[in-house]
């Protein structure tokens, strides 16, 4: 059966982890699989009724029209953001539990044969706030062989600084805490710009330490 991918954008398009993400599962589906690539704002009510095996990564830019008419179809969600939330953070919330009026499309994932999410923290946050049964933990995401060799050849790479910080200015990312916590510490810090991948993982490759913030996370277990 043919597999039809719907996305905001593709690799081509921007380079960014949800990007890349699905690129490496492309890459893995498409040696047994016809893969079809659809940019969320192509899809059409008319195109969905195309007897493809639909999944769906973001869609920011699925119409509603179309949104209704895949959840009368047989479809698969690969999260890998919190879609589930208008703020679009699932940390700003105690026990991950949002107020009902900032839950946004729980039918839409309650309609999916299943809902693949990055981690158990990610699969524990979209449970509390809707309850769903149909979620699995990929526990990470799928990477690309070049990737995975660009990786193998920086791994080599001499250390000669100290403590870097992506400059990423979503305030989930945590760069401000970040800088907090190396400025609290006395620490020689850098803030690495995004920019192309392979020239941010060769910056960020030059440095013995990734400074990272983390949320304060309830016990998932159970």
């Amino acid at each position: 059966m043919t597999h039809c991918i719907i996305a905001d954008f593709f690799r081509e398009d921007v380079c960014r982890g949800a990007e890349l993400a699905t690129d490496a599962l492309v890459e893995l589906l498409r040696p047994n699989h016809k893969i079809i690539l659809k940019r969320s704002h192509e899809v059409t009510p008319a195109f969905l009724q195309n007897n493809y095996r639909w999944i769906v990564s973001n869609r920011m830019n699925l119409s509603a029209e179309s949104k209704l008419e895949l959840q009368t179809k047989k479809y698969i969600v690969i999260e890998h953001d919190a879609g589930w939330l208008s703020t679009r953070d699932f940390g700003l919330y105690e026990d991950f539990i949002p107020p009902v009026y900032h839950i946004v499309n729980a039918d839409f994932y309650r309609g999916a044969e299943r809902v693949i999410m990055q981690s158990a923290v990610h699969e524990h946050a979209i449970k509390q706030a809707l309850g769903l049964k149909n979620t699995v933990s990929s526990n990470g995401n799928p990477w690309s062989k070049a990737d995975l060799e660009l990786l193998r050849k920086l791994s080599t790479t001499q250390k000669t600084r100290e403590f870097a910080i992506v400059g990423h200015t979503h305030p989930s990312k945590g760069i401000e805490d970040a800088v907090a916590h190396c400025e609290e510490k006395g620490h020689d810090y850098q803030i690495i710009p995004e920019g192309p991948r392979e020239r941010f993982l060769t910056e960020l490759s030059q440095y013995q330490f990734l400074v990272l913030t983390f949320l304060d996370l309830p016990n998932s277990e159970g």
